[in-house]
């Protein structure tokens, strides 16, 4: 897992390498173990690298035009997982010197594609992925694309030709930022780095900020960001660069099953088989490797998966608890330690003081606001798998998309149901429903008749609904507002199963893949998504919905599949926690932090959120209100984000990173009221 920045541009000269020496800087903590940057102006290729001096190269493809051609700048952070050589670092090159690679991410498969590629001829000088990679791409071009399994986001230069070839992976594990405004297109693994260029503008994208003030989400905008003049590059595409021209193509995507898989032994065989292979492969790593685990059925099954059938060492394991708290999972944890073989457990408690703190170095790495506090707990879990010497994590990030464990999931089902009418099949699984917890069947035929409806009347029954509840907006965004939730399913998609495509592509993997990378990547950790295999993700689509859901719980197959290998008492479970923190008990406690962001000048003034509304949320939580503290924290994450983000960014790398408390961040805009 690395760190990338790049530029390419009509007039290239000293400020482009100026500029992508600073990118590479400010993005050290997503690459501690070696930093390197290329320059090709088209007669001559410049590199240096951390240690290494530096040494300037005749083109070996000379253009003859110097200045007048498109040059290129590329810039790495290298965090050293796989060959942990010299030969690893980058940027990197082929033999001839004509393809320069910077690459972020792990091709897991990089063993077999090696093999395949040293019979075609290729012959290979380092035990790296980044150098197959490289040479996928020169034997097949775009399509090696299809052949890697992993994680990727990378950028390849065509010395010859004058081109950029960027990729990210199927599900955007990996991130990568772009401007272009027509004179010099830059790319970067973060935001932050994009923002080091004076020419790149810090106007807010008013549609993004809106939707993250209404649903706390992020990322399910394609190819948005928060601001106006920086794009990202959406999963599973890939893009050109030449000479000005840029475009962009969708080189795979989900297919909806014709032939439905029907749920029985083998499925179920098939299943674990392929979990287990996911498993195998992201355990493949010249450094230590370990976990992060909850009382859910998702990290359970992955961790037990590890400690059973692959583990040959100590398999460290990394948690959070909350002592006391009704919805604290420690003793779901402890069931799976008993029967562990190689576990051996890591606990962190996040504290509320301790939040304060770090809220302003977490918000820096986060470079957009989030919409919770366990972002929280999640970047402790990270820190604390740094300070044990851990450089990759498994995780359990994407079972719930790709299994259908969310509660919204079960009443779209009751409502795919319904709309094909399947009656007597939505009474049995409401009957069950109820039966096993404590919801009640006229909810549950709401829920039923909302999403067995037509995509416009669901959008218009939202925006209502938005209306009602957005009282904290400024009066003329509450009247116009809405979310673009729910679109036209494509032919051939069924009503449940086009619901769980939509949370994959637009709303819940991405959002959640965001703060996955950029938590870890804080502690120069590399999180490794086994359920987002695109094998897996390819198999559920094309199994029945009994596999998903079926006796009033959902993520059938994945329990099926667990059986026998995790504790009785995880997959029996009913409820649903998720990565919980005490956020409402948090917020009630931090009324100098809370005052400290609500009277600034950006609160007080911005043309989002009713101030006067908004300042009446911190009293209303103290009373008791537990309803206002999403949209308090919405509101509070935005404005602490403008004050980190957007006005205090650094605009060099020496001030690359915040080291003061939140309290002081937030204070230097504090207007006294």
């Amino acid at each position: 897992m690395c760190g990338i920045s790049g530029s390419i541009s009509a007039s290239g000269n000293a400020e482009d390498r100026t500029l992508i020496l600073a990118m590479t800087q400010i993005l050290a903590h997503r690459g501690p173990d070696g930093e390197g940057v290329v320059s090709d102006d088209g007669n001559q290729i410049h590199f240096s690298g951390l240690g290494l001096a530096p040494r300037t190269l005749h083109h070996p493809f000379n253009q003859g035009n110097g200045s007048r051609c498109w040059t290129a700048t590329l810039g790495h952070r290298r965090l050293s997982i796989i060959d942990l050589s010299a030969d690893g670092n980058q940027p990197m090159s082929d033999a001839s010197g004509r393809y320069w690679i910077v690459y972020n991410g792990e091709v897991f498969n990089y063993i077999e594609l090696r093999q395949e590629l040293e019979s075609l001829g290729h012959v290979f000088r380092s035990q790296t992925d980044t150098e197959v990679i490289l040479a996928a791409f020169i034997q097949w071009g775009s399509e090696s694309l299809s052949r890697f399994n992993g994680m990727w986001a990378f950028a390849i230069w065509d010395s010859t030709e004058r081109s950029l070839f960027c990729a990210r992976d199927r599900f955007g594990v990996k991130p990568l930022y772009y401007h272009w405004d027509g004179r010099r297109f830059l790319f970067a693994s973060e935001i932050k780095g994009l923002l080091l260029d004076a020419n790149v503008s810090r106007r807010l994208n008013d549609r993004a900020v809106l939707d993250f003030l209404l649903s706390g989400t992020v990322d399910h905008l394609p190819g948005e960001t928060f601001f106006q003049d920086i794009k990202q590059l959406p999963a599973a595409n890939y893009m050109t660069f030449k000479r000005g021209d840029l475009r962009m193509v969708r080189y795979w995507e989900i297919q909806p099953g014709q032939q439905k898989i029907q749920l029985n032994s083998d499925l179920v065989g098939r299943c674990r088989d392929l979990l287990l292979d996911a498993a195998r492969l992201r355990l493949r790593s010249d450094v230590p490797v370990g976990g992060t685990i909850s009382g859910g059925i998702d990290s359970a099954t992955l961790t037990c998966l590890v400690d059973r059938f692959l583990a040959t060492d100590t398999y460290n394991v990394f948690s959070a608890q909350f002592p006391s708290h009704e919805k604290d999972e420690s003793a779901y944890v402890q069931d799976l330690m008993r029967e562990g073989n190689h576990l051996r457990l890591h606990l962190v408690t996040p504290s509320h003081d301790e939040l304060i703190d770090d809220l302003g170095r977490l918000m820096w790495h986060q470079d957009e606001p989030f919409g919770d506090t366990s972002i929280y707990a999640h970047y402790r879990l990270m820190r604390l798998a740094n300070e044990n010497g851990i450089k990759v994590i498994l995780t359990g990030q994407g079972a719930d998309e790709v299994f259908a464990g969310y509660w919204s999931y079960y009443r779209a089902y009751l409502g795919h149901l319904l709309a094909t009418g399947q009656l007597k099949a939505m009474h049995a699984e409401m009957y069950r429903r109820t039966a096993i917890t404590s919801e009640k069947s006229r909810s549950l035929l709401t829920s039923a008749l909302y999403h067995a409806s037509p995509p416009g009347l669901r959008s218009h029954l939202q925006t209502r609904a938005l209306r009602r509840r957005s009282y904290w907006l400024a009066p003329t965004l509450a009247r116009s507002e809405r979310l673009d939730t729910f679109t036209t399913r494509r032919n051939g998609w069924s009503r449940f199963d086009w619901y769980l495509y939509e949370s994959i592509q637009r709303w819940s993997v991405p959002h959640l893949l965001r703060h996955d990378d950029r938590n870890s990547m804080a502690f120069g950790v590399e999180s490794r998504v086994p359920y987002l295999d695109y094998r897996l993700v390819e198999l559920l689509f094309a199994t029945a919905d009994e596999a998903k859901i079926s006796g009033g719980r959902m993520k059938t197959l994945l329990r099926l599949a667990g059986k026998g290998i995790i504790p009785a008492s995880i997959t029996s479970r009913n409820d649903k926690i998720g990565f919980f923190t005490p956020m409402a008990d948090w917020l009630a406690r931090s009324k100098a932090f809370v005052d400290d962001l609500l009277y600034s000048d950006f609160a007080q003034r911005n043309s989002y959120f009713d101030w006067r509304m908004v300042s009446k949320m911190p009293e209303r939580l103290l009373a008791g209100d537990n309803s206002v503290a999403s949209p308090m924290w919405w509101c509070l994450s935005l404005c602490l984000w403008h004050h980190v983000v957007v006005e205090s960014a650094p605009t060099s790398a020496a001030t690359s990173r915040p080291t003061t408390l939140i309290s002081e961040l937030a204070s230097a805009n504090v207007t006294t009221a």
